[in-house]
């Protein structure tokens, strides 16, 4: 019987590939590994949407919008170079599970547990959770430390709905922003900050409670 990845197309995304530029020189990457991924019977693509991408290849971890947008997706595998380095040398498409990314040093300093992640990517469908900020309406202020389009992308990616504007948004809905308010007040709690969304997406929990 053949799985679902032998059968589908990859759709590959690169993190944390410091010379890494744009997507053309992402492409080059992939092309460069051999031609073999041109006549690969299901093909190869590489993509910088977080949405629609299949697989991520990070050399090492990093934080990033692309990154928390893959976790709150689910079921997306992160992996080593290593992964496309032995489907190459193999000439056949290696289980990713087996290249799960493994970083340390990384997971110490930015206070991630890979094998929570993995656990959640690679979990029946059917018993995953909804994802965390379903029902949840968002409004991303000029302040807050990530783009806006990067902010869209993750928003959507964790079942959550981003407006442009305040007007006739519901009083529930929550406001990122870098500038918290200093006391509290009606509404002040609807303000987030990035740390906040980061504990959200890593976690696969809403919590109401300011994160500092």
């Amino acid at each position: 019987r053949t799985s679902h990845e032998e059968t589908s197309k990859r759709c590959i995304m690169f993190v944390g590939f410091d010379d890494v530029l744009d997507h053309a020189f992402e492409k080059q990457r992939v092309e460069m590994y051999a031609p073999w991924f041109a006549v690969s019977s299901h093909g190869v693509c590489v993509t910088t949407d977080a949405r629609c991408c299949t697989h991520l290849v990070m050399p090492r971890l990093k934080m990033s919008a692309k990154f928390l947008s893959v976790i709150a997706r689910g079921g997306v595998p992160i992996v080593s170079p290593n992964w496309l380095k032995d489907t190459v040398q193999k000439k056949k498409w290696q289980d990713s599970d087996s290249y799960w990314l493994e970083d340390a040093e990384g997971e110490e300093r930015l206070n991630i547990n890979l094998e929570s992640l993995k656990e959640r990517a690679t979990s029946d469908p059917l018993k995953l959770s909804a994802p965390v900020f379903q029902g949840c309406t968002f409004y991303r202020h000029e302040s807050f430390a990530m783009k806006r389009d990067e902010v869209r992308v993750l928003i959507e990616c964790a079942g959550g709905i981003l407006l442009t504007e305040t007007h006739g948004a519901p009083a529930d809905m929550i406001i990122l922003t870098n500038v918290l308010p200093k006391k509290k007040s009606e509404g002040s709690e609807n303000f987030k900050d990035i740390h906040w969304l980061k504990r959200c997406i890593l976690e696969n929990v809403l919590p109401r409670t300011r994160v500092h």
